[in-house]
């Protein structure tokens, strides 16, 4: 539950209300600057990530794309570290 809370506040509320008030540009680098903070052992490839899925956020206007494709990279990563 706490995965969805964090998407629903970086990409959700935060990307959205930023949006409204400044540049769609610098709300998407913004939220994404925060989203990673809150990943510090993998600060850029948090930050990338972010950048993409709030793109992906702004430009369908939904959560759903950016959730699935979430899950499905966690899903791959966990499966992955598994076998190494």
């Amino acid at each position: 539950m706490l995965q969805f809370g964090r998407k629903f506040f970086f990409r959700g509320i935060l990307l959205f209300t930023l949006s409204k008030l400044i540049k769609p540009v610098w709300a998407i680098a913004f939220s994404s600057v925060i989203f990673a903070l809150f990943h510090p052992m993998y600060l850029i490839i948090a930050f990338v990530s972010g950048v993409i899925l709030s793109t992906m956020t702004y430009k369908t206007k939904s959560l759903i794309p950016s959730m699935i494709s979430y899950s499905v990279w966690n899903l791959y990563a966990g499966k992955l570290f598994l076998y190494f």
